[in-house]
């Protein structure tokens, strides 16, 4: 959990396979000192596995940039588009942000904490898994009140065209101040979700009381 502070995120499994795959191509090399050069062929083995971390490297980046960036758009609403199934506000520059409410049994106003929440990856926001994993009758207990919201492009929200860091900030505090969460509010990232916890670290500090990635 941070408060004002840096984040960082990290996946165990990635260096797990990480290593098994050094592994494995080390035993079809035939030795297990080839990185270092210190293989049967010296130093043609040490190129060699210098070529395999660029190619490496670069499919990793290419994976990332993927990742980073939002599906196909696609069109949303009638006559001839995806059928809308959420609210949807609609921002400063006319595109529409779909969004879904979590505990409405207790109400904005009294709720002791309102929630943003920041889908992942190939993700929208029904799958808001701090809300689905815990059951209503904890979250109404605890006054908490939880919206997810679709990132431009997925889902039911509209693409943009100009997407920056500091347009991801500005879209999730209007859809704050359009639902009245007030002046501060509490902020989850879920995997890539952590880049729009960035983007609130860096350009609205002011308007979270705590943020949460992982």
């Amino acid at each position: 959990m941070f408060e004002h502070g840096p984040f960082s995120t990290h996946n165990q499994n990635f260096g797990l396979y990480t290593n098994d795959l050094v592994y494995s191509v080390n035993l079809v090399l035939g030795h297990r000192g080839w990185f270092l050069g210190l293989g049967p062929t010296g130093w043609q083995t040490s190129c060699f596995g210098i070529f395999f971390l660029l190619v490496f490297f670069t499919g990793f980046l290419s994976w990332a940039y993927q990742a980073a960036c939002p599906p196909a758009p696609k069109k949303v609403g009638p006559p001839d588009g995806l059928p809308i199934t959420t609210p949807r506000i609609k921002l400063r520059d006319g595109r529409y942000l779909s969004y879904k409410e979590y505990g409405v049994r207790v109400p904005k106003e009294s709720a002791k904490y309102k929630l943003i929440f920041a889908h992942g990856f190939d993700s929208v926001k029904h799958y808001a898994v701090i809300a689905t994993s815990a059951s209503p009758a904890l979250i109404e207990d605890l006054g908490i009140y939880i919206v997810s919201f679709d990132r431009p492009g997925y889902g039911e929200s509209d693409p943009d065209p100009k997407r920056t860091l500091k347009s991801l900030a500005l879209d999730t505090e209007e859809l704050a101040d359009q639902l009245e969460l007030g002046s501060k509010f509490y902020v989850v990232g879920f995997s890539m979700g952590g880049q729009v916890i960035w983007s609130y670290l860096k350009y609205i500090p002011h308007r979270y009381v705590c943020v949460l990635a992982f």
